[in-house]
């Protein structure tokens, strides 16, 4: 299939509703298919980038707490061991 340079169009117009971009592109030659895998690749990439959302905020409330903790002269052992855990969970699921 050759890449029709149509699809260099804003990527963000894409990402944002992929299924309708590839219609406007393909005009009458949407593949059934390929809408589908679209539709479903659109779902996980919601669904990873809402995990992704929740994760950082988590280690943002832990980064707060950690702050506290030192603030009361409290210990932060068992924090900074969620911190890290935290911070290598996000390195891996931005990969």
């Amino acid at each position: 299939m050759d890449i029709n340079p149509t699809l260099n169009m804003n990527k963000k117009k894409i990402l944002k509703n992929p299924v309708n971009e590839y219609a406007n592109v393909f005009h009458n030659k949407q593949n059934a298919e390929v809408s589908q895998q679209l539709e479903e690749l659109t779902k996980s990439h919601t669904q990873l980038k809402s995990k992704l959302k929740n994760e950082k905020l988590l280690s943002q409330q832990t980064s707060k707490k950690i702050g506290e903790a030192k603030k009361n002269n409290q210990p932060v052992d068992e924090l900074l061991a969620q911190m890290k855990e935290k911070s290598l969970e996000l390195k891996n699921f931005t990969k």
